[in-house]
């Protein structure tokens, strides 16, 4: 198939469509737009220019969301006059849009193909503890929906939670599962440093993945524990630069600079538990099911967690770690400083089992799948 993938991300850090694009061009012709060009062979990157808008012009933007014009919203803002010259509108067997805001731009250029949408995220709720999204956004976002995925050839999405969400608020079928697995990587667990437990997180540093939970979380540990942050730095930029300042107050944590993807599993590997506390403070951090999850799993970590459904779900089935019994850093730092180093080793050993199992393989046939019945006329999965 000749497959269009549409996702205005920055594809060296966007982890999930990386796998899409990596997994897809071994079997088919993959075109992609985006913001940057991962390096991938046998990938076309189409590198959209000069849409990025800066925070004062999405504010110069906010009249037409309170008046609700989306079509003229789509037209000045938001992708709608976006035109790359190495796309072929009509020429693609199935189109694949990352994100709602991507399905304007793909319905555009789909022709007579079908449009897969990979819904990451549940996008009507993704920021609605942010009383400006909640306000602007939200109603634009449920327009998104209700316009587009009556008209879509297939859906996949990242939970269970969130699919049912999808289904139960558009009326439409459930949308597959596909989660944010990472990649099968041929590993071994790391030898342990007597006397000590290292932990590690990596990520987005913004204020809604908490990055402070664990900091405090470390101020209740013994000795034994470290914590290293591969960090990237999000918006507000003072957040970043507070969780720097509060960690050179802490002797056993360290800020770390981030690692390419490629080098993400190589890099965690060499610490024994990897650690997150997400409290649900919206809708898709109480159905999240990160790439961080899956990637401490191929790193043969421990895995250290709040009690987020999904992820708690996994940890205990697979018993590859410690699940607090709330989200405030005394519960899982109370689980961690029960922990022996024999329990550790057992569970890195836990997560080498699990680690094919939970790892993209089953993943990539999924959407491999949907997006070959889309392009026959069938319906995805049984269920589209």
């Amino acid at each position: 198939m000749r497959i269009l993938v549409i996702s205005f991300s920055d594809l060296r850090s966007d982890a999930r469509v990386f796998r899409q694009l990596n997994a897809l061009r071994r079997r088919h012709r993959v075109e992609c737009v985006a913001y940057t060009d991962p390096g991938l062979p046998d990938v076309t990157v189409h590198v959209a220019q000069g849409r990025v808008p800066s925070y004062r012009e999405k504010l110069k933007e906010l009249p037409l969301l309170a008046l609700r014009r989306y079509d003229a919203y789509e037209r000045c803002f938001a992708h709608g006059d976006l035109r790359l010259p190495g796309v072929m509108p009509g020429g693609y067997d199935v189109v694949l849009c990352n994100d709602a805001n991507a399905l304007p731009y793909g319905f555009s250029v789909c022709g007579d193909a079908p449009v897969v949408f990979d819904a990451h995220e549940y996008s009507p709720r993704q920021y609605e503890d942010v009383w400006i999204w909640r306000l602007f956004f939200r109603p634009y976002k449920e327009w998104l929906c209700r316009t587009y995925l009556p008209r879509l050839g297939g859906m996949v999405t990242v939970s269970e939670g969130i699919a049912e969400a999808y289904a139960r608020n558009f009326g439409v079928p459930q949308p597959q599962v596909v989660t944010n697995a990472a990649d099968y990587v041929e590993l071994s667990p790391s030898e342990m440093v007597p006397g000590k437990i290292r932990l590690v997180h990596h990520g987005i540093c913004a204020p809604s993945r908490h990055i402070d939970r664990m900091l405090d979380t470390m101020v209740l540990l013994d000795d034994r524990f470290s914590l290293d942050l591969f960090l990237v730095p999000g918006p507000p930029r003072r957040y970043f630069d507070a969780m720097v300042s509060r960690a050179e107050a802490l002797p056993r944590v360290r800020i770390r600079p981030p690692v390419p993807l490629r080098d993400v599993v190589s890099t965690l590997r060499e610490y024994d538990g990897g650690m997150y506390i997400l409290p649900p403070s919206n809708f898709n951090h109480a159905h999240a099911l990160p790439n961080k999850f899956f990637d401490f799993v191929q790193a043969r970590l421990m895995v250290a967690i709040g009690p987020s459904p999904e992820m708690g779900r996994l940890v205990r089935q697979h018993q590859l770690g410690v699940v607090g019994e709330d989200f405030s850093p005394e519960a899982l730092a109370a689980r961690l400083r029960e922990l022996t180093p024999e329990q550790v080793r057992v569970y890195k050993e836990n997560s080498h089992r699990a680690a094919r199992e939970l790892s993209s393989e089953t993943n990539m046939a999924v959407l491999e799948r949907v997006l070959e019945e889309a392009a026959r006329g069938r319906s995805a999965g049984a269920i589209w």
